[in-house]
């Protein structure tokens, strides 16, 4: 008896729906594809200082032609029209004259970006929720030291300069253990 291997018979049509998707994703990509280039040429080149806008358009425009590049790929293995040959067709279009050529300023050159300018009142205002904001935080400073040093309610926060055996010290003495030794004299 003689093994006869069988191979699967691959699909020559595909379901309906499942190429429909397919073809939907990819029109969907092609139109992302679309807005993120048109994104990228209206970013204007001052305000974006240092290219970050135009990077993340580009990108995005990429991160979409590699997927619709996959998309294509798996709707031809579908239909069955998968070949590794890429054929590339240019369009030449005439153009009746010259684009303009796009100038972006050199970088050093280009104007600081401009904060607006605060009316008087505008300022006081803008100054007063500044000090309101520190003066909330040196508060809260000081009621969340008051909790961790242990201050008594009637104490006034203040150091006290007794020192130990200084209670017949007058005013302008140095105190008993001044020089740093804690031994009296002999």
């Amino acid at each position: 008896m003689k093994d006869e291997t069988t191979t699967p018979t691959l699909l020559t049509r595909a379901p309906a729906s499942g190429v429909s998707s397919l073809e939907a994703n990819l029109e969907i990509c092609q139109a992302e594809i679309r807005k993120a280039l048109a994104r990228a040429e209206a970013i204007d080149p001052v305000v974006d200082e240092y290219g970050h806008g135009l990077v993340q358009a580009h990108s995005a425009a990429m991160r979409y032609l590699k997927m619709s590049a996959k998309l294509g790929m798996a709707l031809a293995k579908m239909k069955g029209e998968h070949t590794s040959i890429i054929h590339v067709h240019k369009t030449e279009t005439v153009l009746s004259s010259p684009p303009e050529p796009v100038l972006v300023p050199d970088r050093r050159n280009r104007p600081a970006l401009v904060r607006p300018v605060l009316t008087p009142a505008e300022q006081k205002a803008k100054e007063a929720r500044i000090d309101k904001i520190y003066n909330d935080w040196l508060a809260t400073r000081a009621a969340e030291g008051a909790q961790n040093h242990g201050v008594d309610e009637g104490d006034d926060g203040e150091e006290d300069d007794d020192f130990e055996g200084d209670e017949d010290r007058e005013e302008g003495d140095p105190p008993a253990n001044f020089g740093g030794s804690n031994t009296s004299e002999p």
